[in-house]
């Protein structure tokens, strides 16, 4: 679909030239956060959001998205840049699943790929990227200005 403003501005070239050679992803992620189990409802309780935001973040994972950073042996996508791509899209959403989406598949599944061997990959990977073994990470640091609690 052309959308060419009253200027004559062609807005859909300037989504192609922003979205880049990851273009075809954005738009799919872009449509799934369009779907209506995505609506952001307000007001909500902080531990209700939660809940919505954990189904959230398993609908991503169902979507193959949350183990697309990971080796292809192990059901992953193989492509950071891919990963990268979905988490940019997701902060558009909502910062509350990027966040979620970074913890659980980046911050933690992320550590299990990068440190641990293929035992580890083979045992964890597929659980951390479809969101069936979900993790965690500890921010030990003191101090630091964050209020990593709430």
């Amino acid at each position: 679909m052309e959308m060419v403003t009253s200027t004559g501005f062609d807005v859909q070239r300037l989504t192609d030239l922003l979205d880049g050679d990851e273009a075809a992803l954005r738009r799919r992620v872009r449509a799934r956060m369009s779907q209506p189990d995505f609506l952001v409802p307000r007001p909500l309780d902080k531990e209700a959001f939660r809940e919505i935001v954990l189904g959230w973040a398993q609908s991503i994972a169902d979507e193959g998205w949350g183990a697309l950073a990971y080796p292809e042996a192990h059901g992953g996508g193989g492509s950071l840049k891919q990963f990268i791509t979905v988490a940019e899209a997701l902060g558009l959403h909502d910062l509350n699943l990027f966040v979620k989406y970074g913890v659980q598949f980046g911050l933690f599944g992320g550590a299990v790929h990068q440190l641990g061997t293929e035992r580890h990959h083979g045992k964890y990977l597929p659980g951390a990227g479809s969101l069936d073994l979900p993790g965690c990470f500890a921010m030990t640091e003191r101090s630091h200005g964050s209020n990593v609690r709430e």
